[in-house]
């Protein structure tokens, strides 16, 4: 066992402390040395953790036959199966036994693979890094201090096709990178594509929500804020200390430089040159959006007005005229008479 210190951990976050208690002292004993030995079997060592194991558990298994279901937990602990030989792991980083390693993936220090999470050939995981459950990365490089939550694909293919001269739809090869910085998070369900003629960048502190997604090329600069259900789409771009706000868009090929917020809801058409707030579709200054909204509800009550004047029966407007008529004729009527009555005092 002391020959092995050396080697590396493997298995560290194995919780066998958690059902110590279901078993008897001695097996106990055994079940911790083969613990501590396969804790020190660095990745690549299959065969030899395979053994070490297969001889712990024989041993339980032939002293104490009523614990083999604690044993059956350690074999599905030290399952070494989803991890490719060539791949390299960090001592310190802590994988679930259903997570997946490909071939010459980098897996940093103190990173965390949970459960489904599949890392795919010469990705590299930062230190630090938490990959959440059912992660997808592949053709991609995560930086230090990310979280990546559940559900996160990292690098699959972007949407690019042309018609040729068949009219026949052709697909475009996606052969680049995605190229996520230091201390980046991404919520849960967003999906970052792969370049096809540049990498797909993600600058450092930038914060993406749930259901984001972000097109082949795009590069996002740092510390930015992208709310809900935004989307960029292909190769546009995305200056430092930028806020997009939620079901915003960016169309394709359109730049917006530092400093720029959007309001929720807009649209993005064309290139961005001034720090600012903007808003609306197509996106403009905030204050002149404002604007065209306020006389556009304006305009709407007065059309409305107009209208529900403009419906008014026509029965309702002849009894109008007829009674505006004969209050009309019945103070001619009384005048008359008021004149009568004074002449008549008079000549009295």
């Amino acid at each position: 066992m002391h020959a092995l210190a050396g080697w590396g951990c493997r298995c560290a976050d194995m919780p066998l402390l958690r059902w110590m208690p279901q078993l008897g002292r001695h097996c106990t004993r055994h079940l911790v040395i083969a613990e501590k030995m396969l804790g020190n079997i660095r990745v690549g060592q299959n065969e030899s953790a395979r053994g070490i194991h297969a001889g712990a558990s024989k041993t339980c298994e032939r002293k104490w036959p009523f614990q083999r279901h604690a044993v059956g937990r350690l074999d599905a602990y030290c399952n070494t199966s989803n991890i490719h030989p060539s791949a390299h792991v960090h001592p310190s980083a802590q994988l679930s036994p259903t997570a997946v390693v490909r071939a010459h993936a980098f897996i940093g220090a103190r990173a965390i693979v949970s459960d489904g999470a599949v890392v795919g050939t010469k990705v590299k995981v930062g230190a630090n890094t938490r990959i959440g459950a059912g992660v997808t990365l592949e053709n991609c490089l995560v930086g230090d201090d990310c979280i990546l939550h559940s559900g996160v694909r990292v690098g699959a293919d972007g949407f690019g096709f042309y018609v040729d001269t068949d009219g026949m739809m052709v697909k475009k090869p996606q052969l680049l990178r995605v190229r996520i910085g230091d201390g980046v998070e991404v919520g849960a369900g967003s999906c970052i594509d792969r370049g096809s003629w540049r990498d797909t960048v993600i600058g450092d502190n930038t914060k993406l929500d749930n259901m984001v997604q972000i097109g082949h090329n795009v590069q996002i600069g740092r510390n930015c804020m992208l709310c809900a259900h935004t989307g960029m789409a292909g190769s546009s771009s995305l200056g430092d200390y930028c806020v997009l706000g939620g079901k915003s868009g960016v169309a394709d090929h359109v730049s917006l430089t530092n400093h720029v917020r959007v309001a929720a809801m807009s649209g993005v058409t064309k290139s961005i040159s001034h720090p600012g707030d903007y808003g609306g579709m197509p996106a403009q200054p905030i204050a002149q959006w404002r604007r065209q909204v306020a006389s556009a509800r304006r305009a709407a009550a007065a059309e409305q007005d107009g209208a529900a004047r403009n419906a008014s029966p026509p029965f309702q407007d002849d009894f109008a005229k007829r009674m505006k008529r004969e209050i009309y004729v019945n103070c001619l009527l009384f005048g008359v008479l008021l004149e009568t009555v004074l002449h008549v005092a008079r000549l009295s």
